[in-house]
């Protein structure tokens, strides 16, 4: 499997944890929970609001955080860096839970 990616938003530290490709939402979610790698809202937003420091290596993968889930849990919150006209850019992408997931995503998990 692939290699785990450290980096630094302000003080904080996240990893990008791989997880098996082409598995359900609710496969990945339950991977996240093994892995430590389960976060939320609080952490998806804070990442989002300072994507500019994500590293340029994150940019190929999506990210996923397991614990940000729509009201009706049928979505778990991914961001995706999408390639614009004015660049690179991180947006928000609910991915269904009960859908197979393909592709080179990350679970985030923070280290401090």
């Amino acid at each position: 499997m692939a290699e785990t990616i450290r980096f630094r938003i302000g003080r904080r530290i996240y990893e990008l944890v791989p997880y098996p490709d082409n598995l359900p939402g609710d496969f990945v979610a339950h991977e996240a929970e093994m892995l430590g790698a389960k976060l939320g809202k609080r952490d998806g937003q804070f990442i989002l609001k300072h994507q500019k420091e994500i590293p340029s290596e994150c940019r190929e993968f999506f990210l996923v955080f397991a614990d940000w889930r729509d009201p009706t849990w049928s979505y778990i919150a991914t961001t995706h860096c999408l390639r614009g006209e004015c660049g690179l850019e991180w947006k928000l992408v609910w991915s269904l839970v009960d859908h197979y997931w393909r592709g080179p995503g990350r679970l985030v998990r923070r280290v401090s």
